[in-house]
């Protein structure tokens, strides 16, 4: 396990508007067996969630737990159901992957692209860009 800097960019377009963010956490790489895990924690509305991402070949889950917990399973070329918290509320979506490509433990990094879904439509598309940097 490594100590690391994470930067992660996260790319939102809905309703024809486009969002940018970028957020920088110190955190935790570790790798066990296939796969590589990228841990960290944030406040967000006054809530510690604890994130881990779970990285292997074309596939990416992300597991939120504390506040506001939620899984969000990314694979390319399928849909996966997921209950989202938020702190306006829970909701049932569909999360369906576009393109993953996971190096952390090659270069650290990892971009997936992906697609929101709910009973009416899509919600909004996403692109995450995480840079994990040894210090």
């Amino acid at each position: 396990m490594k100590k690391v800097k994470i930067t992660l960019v996260s790319t939102t377009t809905a309703d024809g508007q486009t969002d940018k963010s970028s957020f920088t956490y110190d955190g935790m790489l570790e790798k066990i067996g296939d796969a590589d895990y990228l841990k960290y924690s944030e406040i967000t509305e006054g809530a510690r969630i604890n994130t881990v991402i779970k990285a292997h070949g074309s596939v990416v889950i992300i597991t939120r737990t504390g506040g506001f917990g939620s899984v969000l399973k990314i694979e390319e070329g399928k849909a996966h159901k997921t209950e989202y918290n938020t702190p306006y509320g829970a909701f049932m979506m569909a999360v369906k992957g576009e393109k993953c490509v996971t190096r952390l433990s090659l270069d650290g990094t990892l971009t997936a692209e992906y697609t929101l879904l709910n009973e009416m439509g899509v919600i909004g598309r996403n692109k995450i860009e995480i840079t994990a940097k040894e210090v």
